[in-house]
């Protein structure tokens, strides 16, 4: 699994993406982020009971050349909340860049 699991418990799962991996393909046979995470939790115990394809929400998207952490919802009333709280602002994304030559401001905004 390229997916590397940073934390979990019943509700969340949040994970670093490496970069060129997409968070969500439509594509048939292409590995993705959702299917990588599916698959691991289909082999635990609780997956196992039920039977069925595990529940796993998309709360934020990556893009594919983009590496970063990622929050997933692994039923849907904790899907509900962390996209809630996303929406409003109590949970908040941040992106860094690295720069391999001196930036002519020390800051700004990217147009």
């Amino acid at each position: 699994m390229k997916t590397e699991i940073i934390y979990e418990d019943n509700d969340i799962l949040i994970c670093r993406k490496p970069a060129g991996l997409p968070t969500q393909t439509a594509r048939i046979g292409q590995v993705d982020m959702v299917s990588e995470l599916k698959n691991y939790l289909a082999k635990t115990k609780s997956a196992e009971v039920s039977k069925k394809e595990p529940y796993l929400a998309v709360i934020h998207r990556l893009d594919q050349p983009v590496e970063g952490l990622l929050v997933f919802g692994k039923n849907p009333a904790a899907a509900k909340i962390l996209s809630q709280n996303l929406q409003s602002g109590n949970l908040h994304k941040k992106s860094y860049a690295i720069c391999y030559n001196q930036p002519l401001a020390e800051e700004g905004m990217l147009q």
